[in-house]
């Protein structure tokens, strides 16, 4: 295995456990038949392979797992393609201390033939890695949503739950339990809406939009001036925006037919 690193230092500890430390990134940008790519930035990629490629790169494979935006992904396809270099482009769905363990996932989008190709080495890395699509910013789309829009803020809103509860003396063991029950109620919701979404029916004998939208507010009520409650404040706006927009005797899973609508304007549907 080829290292290298913009701080040497890093690179040569890994020479310790059998990795053969290049000196430049050319170098190690020809070392091997498949290149990962892990740095800050996706600038940050484009000019480290700017630099680089002052000759021709010859039989190069990248898999480029930098955080980015979809519009990344496919701008450094674009690139690539340019530049005659195979490019994967993907995120990481893990924690450092995951990354070697079945437990670990790299989603990975672009050519399945180059991934199929590469397969082998990238379970090696993360256990549970999965092809997402030929769209090189599929990757970067996933992760924007689920790891930003969900994962994040799930976990930003379950702190300031915590916070919340512990004015009223709730333990840590009542929490734990709760938590564990409310995440699993909240896996079957979540497969139930996928279930509507894709089958654009989102009837229901269950618990409607305007049902959602009259208990969020109760909940925001209850946790005004308790310190910021900024995801219950969102939840509110979105919900009472889908009940305006003529959803709310519907699943709340009818909330993603809503469109993103100017300053002032009121929410829309597809």
């Amino acid at each position: 295995m080829a290292v290298w690193n913009r701080t040497a230092e890093r690179a040569r500890a890994l020479a310790a456990v059998g990795a053969e430390v290049q000196a430049s990134a050319r170098e190690a940008l020809t070392a091997a038949p498949l290149v990962i790519v892990c740095v800050s930035a996706t600038e940050d990629v484009r000019h480290l392979l700017e630099e680089a490629s002052s000759e021709p790169f010859d039989g190069l494979a990248l898999l480029n797992m930098t955080s980015g935006t979809p519009e990344d992904g496919r701008d450094l396809r674009n690139w690539a393609q340019a530049h005659g270099v195979a490019y994967l482009d993907a995120a990481i769905g893990a924690y450092p201390e995951q990354l070697g363990t079945r437990a670990a996932r790299i989603l990975v989008a672009g050519d399945e033939a180059l991934f199929r190709t590469h397969q082998e080495l990238i379970l090696e890395i993360a256990g549970s890695s999965m092809y997402v699509g030929a769209d090189h910013g599929a990757a970067n789309a996933i992760d924007c949503a689920l790891t930003g829009a969900f994962y994040i803020s799930s976990l930003v809103s379950f702190i300031e739950a915590v916070r919340f509860v512990h004015e009223f003396g709730v333990s840590h063991d009542v929490l734990s339990d709760l938590s564990s029950y409310s995440v699993s109620v909240l896996d079957h919701q979540m497969k139930l809406a996928l279930d509507r979404v894709a089958r654009n029916d989102f009837t229901t004998d269950q618990a409607t939009l305007n049902v959602y939208a009259d208990a969020v507010a109760t909940f925001a009520a209850g946790l005004e001036g308790r310190g910021d409650a900024l995801m219950v404040q969102a939840a509110t706006r979105v919900l009472r925006q889908a009940v305006d927009a003529g959803l709310g005797d519907q699943d709340i899973a009818a909330a993603v037919t809503l469109r993103p609508s100017a300053p002032g304007e009121s929410a829309r549907t597809n």
